[in-house]
């Protein structure tokens, strides 16, 4: 008797301890916390029933399960390539800053899953990228780098809309042409400052034969003065061997030379 009531003890004792670990089981499953800067998606057997805040989140154990969707701002990277204009192929980095709302958390989720993010903001970048660049040449691309990625930006804010996705900001970067478009760059770039120094040196032949000009025409207006001035000298001096001696009896009004007779 005494055995049977032990046995019967057990089995309630058991029983109770499985029964409180199943209650701790169902009462830790009935909660979730969802952290400041997302948006809790509760679903039930798969099925979304309801969004939840951040903060502290109730919901049925076992059979509620709560999705947490990333509402801060975030960033996505994708190594994108392209042709331009005038067919060169060019590769960069497309780097963007997005973001998804609260309200737009459940739409994304039901139609496009937690990969949205590769499943499409990545398509999107690639395909944006694409259409800018075949609209300049590989030399344009470089000097109005800013304007296509403006165009790109554009087009990837429409795009994503539509799915209720936020654009902040993008950026093309690590922008990258093949090695012979880049061999041409650089020996254009030579060529040109070859071009520049060949016009400084011919503007600076210039300035240099204008000097001697000048300096040609000093010395040669130098010269003019000192023969005038030696002409005078020499007429001075002949008339002056000439001279008797005698003081002339008229003067005459030019150069104040003195007529004897």
């Amino acid at each position: 008797m005494d055995k049977k009531l032990t046995l019967k003890q057990t089995a309630k004792l058991t029983g109770a301890i499985i029964g409180a670990i199943m209650l701790l089981i169902a009462l830790f499953g009935s909660f979730r916390t969802v952290k400041a800067g997302y948006v809790g998606i509760v679903t039930r057997f798969g099925k979304v029933t309801r969004t939840a805040d951040s903060g502290l989140v109730l919901k049925l154990p076992f059979i509620e399960k709560v999705v947490k969707m990333d509402t801060r701002v975030q960033k996505q990277e994708a190594e994108s390539s392209a042709a331009t204009k005038d067919l060169q192929d060019v590769t960069a980095t497309i780097a963007l800053n997005y973001a998804i709302s609260k309200e737009s958390a459940l739409e994304i989720y039901n139609n496009l899953g937690t990969d949205y993010a590769e499943n499409i903001i990545t398509p999107v970048l690639h395909e944006s990228f694409k259409a800018s660049a075949s609209q300049y040449t590989a030399e344009d691309l470089i000097k109005n780098r800013t304007e296509a990625k403006e165009k790109t930006l554009e087009a990837v804010k429409e795009r994503l809309a539509a799915y209720g996705i936020q654009v902040a900001d993008l950026n093309i970067v690590n922008l990258n042409f093949s090695q012979a478009f880049n061999s041409a760059i650089e020996a254009k770039a030579v060529a040109q400052q070859e071009v520049e120094t060949a016009k400084q040196e011919l503007e600076k032949a210039k300035i240099e034969a204008e000097k001697v000009k000048t300096e040609a025409q000093a010395q040669a207006e130098a010269q003019r003065v000192q023969q005038d001035t030696l002409n005078e000298l020499m007429i001075k001096k002949m008339w002056i061997e000439k001279w008797n001696g005698q003081l002339p009896n008229t003067m005459t009004d030019d150069a104040g030379i003195l007529i004897g007779q």
